[in-house]
This record gives C-alpha cells, structure tokens and sequence, in this order.
C-alpha cells in the first residue's frame, strides 16, 4: 500500500475530546471550528463530518447522524489492473504451497485479494498473516478495510484503533478510523481521528 502521509497533528490523548475539539479563538470568547487548521482530505472529512451533524463547528456537540460513505482507503481497482492483479495473486498462491506460514506472503496476498474486493479469499490471509506476527500493522489495517468492506464496522474499528496504537505516524490507519468512526455515526471522534 502507498504511504500517503506520516503527519498527525492534535494526538494528546489525555486531553478530554471536547477541549481538543473545542478551544475557544485566540482573544475572541468564540469557539473556533473543530475543523479548522486540518490540512488536505483529514480537513475536508473533518468539515464535513462537523457540517453533516448540523453543529456548525461545535464538534462536541455533535449529534449522531452523518453521513459517512465508502471512502474507505484502498479502492477497487480498473479492469487492466483487475487481471494484472489476478496474476501476481496467481504467482503469491503458488509460492505460498512452499511457506505455508510465511506471514509476508499471507499479507500480499491478502492485500491482491482485497484489491480485487475478494473478501473471501482477503478476511483469511490477513488473519493467518496477523497469527504469525500480531505485530504487523498493514495487516491489521488491511484486514480492518476488509471488514468494513463486509458491513462489519464494529470489527473494523477495533483493527483501526489497533493500528493507531502499534503504528501512531501511519496516516491510513488515522484516515480509515476517522471514516469508520463517521460511518458509525460519531462525527466528533471522525474529527479527532483526522487530526
């Protein structure tokens, strides 16, 4: 997978939620959007989750409803790409009959499948690769895309926050928990997890 970014911004974790989201503007006694100052596509997502609960920058506040999409990371690809992916899985199944275990090769082809959207053959690579190193924060990752992908966001999310834990500067996994977040309907974590 592409590494888009490694800057987090705002992770003090021992902050209460509402005074990260919510400190007021310098010399002004107004609150201070909980979006502002969140650059690229995490600003973007963060605006919108704060605008979709109809708070107007009061994430604190916010209610329950949003309307997060599949913006997951990791998209399906094209079909030239669809049938180049199909052979490299080919190539990864055969190599995998030598090093039955070999938890790199699980995660390929984990990664292959999920490409593909072949959750079948996706959701047990990235399990066997995750039994054989715990550690392996794209797995996890990988495999909390493929459960969201499956309807289970519950699941989903406590991959994501896993991969917060063992991989704090990886922005996927921040982006695709803020997602998961906004998809359960919780736009004021979305918008910490976009910081």
């Amino acid at each position: 997978m592409k590494r888009i970014g490694t800057s987090i911004w705002g992770l003090g974790l021992a902050l209460p939620l509402a005074a990260l989201l919510c400190s007021p503007a310098a010399g002004q006694g107004k609150k201070k959007p909980s979006w502002k100052g969140i650059k690229g596509i995490s600003g973007k997502l963060a605006k919108e989750a704060v605008e979709s609960s109809g708070t107007k920058g009061d994430a604190s506040t916010a209610g329950v409803a949003s309307k997060g999409g599949d913006d997951v990371l990791l998209p399906t690809v094209d079909a030239k790409t669809k049938a180049q992916l199909k052979r490299v899985l080919r190539k990864l199944r055969a190599q995998l009959k030598q090093k039955p275990k070999d938890p790199a090769l699980l995660r390929q082809i984990g990664g292959a499948a999920l490409r593909l959207n072949d959750l079948d053959a996706a959701l047990p690579a990235f399990r066997g690769a995750l039994a054989q190193n715990p550690n392996d924060a794209m797995a996890r990752l990988e495999l909390g895309v493929a459960l969201f992908r499956r309807g289970r966001s519950a699941d989903a999310l406590a991959h994501f926050l896993k991969v917060t834990d063992q991989a704090p500067k990886l922005y996927a996994g921040w982006m695709n928990l803020g997602i998961t977040y906004l998809r359960r309907g919780l736009p004021q974590r979305a918008v910490f997890a976009f910081k």
